[in-house]
């Protein structure tokens, strides 16, 4: 992005904000007073929009008019950075980028091919694959995982998701086979009547993964790109708790091998901004989850350590370097989320 240096006006937008009310006040704070957090959203009353300093109700990513609508708040209001939070209006926006940036605002969005990929759980554990990493073991119908089963490939329990999928809908465990065919029966029924039918209509059949249940300490990374989408940093947090698929409680670690793994993916996504990576350590060998392009639950922890990747971002958009504090989060540090109020 070109030099204008840190005197202009600044606004952020974050899109599909929801419930996530802290990125709008840790956004707030790196502008020191500079400019303004937007926020959109297709619900209105969420805590999002209402901590944001100007709030604005948008269609559903696939509706027809949710690209004009948001270019419209963007000519109007123009915020020299976007980011999107939800993961079917990334895979959406990533295919308009160069519409925002002929009006000043520089989305914070991967590649849509890459985009696509982490959208698609088993384009992802392809991906893994592809570029020598580990994955679960992963069958897109209950005959291909009975066969795994019966060569004694994996075992149960296994796992089923959706996959097109986030937030943990959908997400259960089979034991035997009669329940196994059961649960992907009922699975199927139940995307049908959820917000991720729409992405999973493009392969209705092979909606449904089964994978194996991987066991070990659970992490998630903030893989950190500059946004020419150049690697910076990872950052590492054990997991101690989950809620809705989210995390919930977790310690910020230092480890070489996890830092190694998001370092190769930083340099391979080339994303600008954060990708948010789920691994599974089994047996001393990371194993690739999921990977979302966006800020994604566990970055909180990191923040309350010390990070500030808001401030980064700001920064390298002014053509500025980063505080090395910003980039960084203190190891041995634990957070819990807790439940608040909002007042309107």
């Amino acid at each position: 992005m070109k030099n204008t240096g840190p005197d202009r006006e600044f606004h952020v937008i974050l899109c599909s904000v929801g419930r996530r009310s802290y990125l709008v006040r840790y956004f707030r704070e790196a502008l020191s007073g500079r400019g303004k957090v937007l926020a959109t959203n297709c619900v209105p009353d969420a805590p999002g929009m209402i901590a944001a300093d100007q709030a604005f109700l948008v269609p559903p990513a696939y509706e027809k008019g949710f690209v004009e609508r948001l270019l419209d708040i963007c000519q109007q209001h123009r915020p020299r950075l976007l980011f999107s939070l939800h993961d079917l209006e990334i895979s959406v926006l990533s295919r308009h980028t160069e519409a925002f940036k002929r009006l000043g605002t520089f989305p914070v969005l991967a590649s849509h091919g890459f985009c696509d990929t982490c959208m698609d759980k088993f384009a992802t554990v392809g991906f893994a694959e592809e570029h020598g990493l580990h994955a679960g073991k992963t069958y897109l119908s209950v005959e291909d995982a009975r066969a795994a089963i019966r060569e004694k490939i994996i075992s149960y329990p296994v796992v089923l998701k959706p996959r097109y999928g986030f937030g943990s809908i959908g997400l259960c465990e089979a034991h035997d086979e009669r329940e196994m065919e059961m649960r992907f029966d009922l699975l199927r029924l139940e995307i049908a009547r959820t917000t991720i039918a729409m992405a999973n209509a493009k392969n209705e059949k092979k909606a449904i993964l089964i994978q194996e249940k991987l066991r070990g300490t659970e992490y998630g990374l903030d893989v950190i790109n500059d946004l020419r989408g150049d690697f910076v940093t990872c950052l590492i947090e054990r997991k101690q708790g989950m809620r809705s698929g989210e995390t919930d409680a977790a310690e910020i670690v230092e480890d070489e091998k996890l830092f190694a793994l998001g370092k190769k993916l930083g340099e391979i996504a080339q994303h600008p901004g954060v990708l948010d990576v789920d691994v599974i350590v089994q047996d001393n060998i990371p194993h690739v989850l999921e990977m979302n392009p966006r800020f994604g639950g566990h970055y909180p922890f990191a923040h309350m350590a010390g990070a500030d990747i808001p401030s980064a971002l700001i920064a390298w958009a002014e053509g500025r370097q980063p505080e090395p504090s910003w980039l960084r989060a203190v190891p041995g540090i634990r957070c819990f989320k807790d439940i608040s109020l909002i007042i309107t």
